[in-house]
């Protein structure tokens, strides 16, 4: 008797040491998810302040739209 007492309380052990690995695992993960959101979130914020990236390199900038602006003047030129 003695026996099965023993592997039933070890199998009721089991259980609640598996569920909190699972429970501290899923923690992990979860904080390394939002981390991960908050380096993304900061990378898109840097790569999308256009203010900041002109004043970078204005003169590429600058050089860039004057392309830009002659390549559709010369489309509207030739209709």
């Amino acid at each position: 008797m003695n026996k099965v007492l023993m592997v039933s309380s070890g199998a009721a052990d089991a259980p609640t040491s598996r569920r909190e690995i699972l429970q501290d695992r899923v923690a992990r993960d979860e904080a390394a998810l939002r981390q991960a959101f908050s380096q993304f979130g900061e990378a898109v914020q840097t790569r999308t302040n256009v203010r900041q990236r002109i004043n970078q390199r204005p003169y590429a900038w600058l050089a860039g739209c004057l392309l830009v602006g002659l390549w559709w003047g010369q489309r509207a030129g030739s209709r």
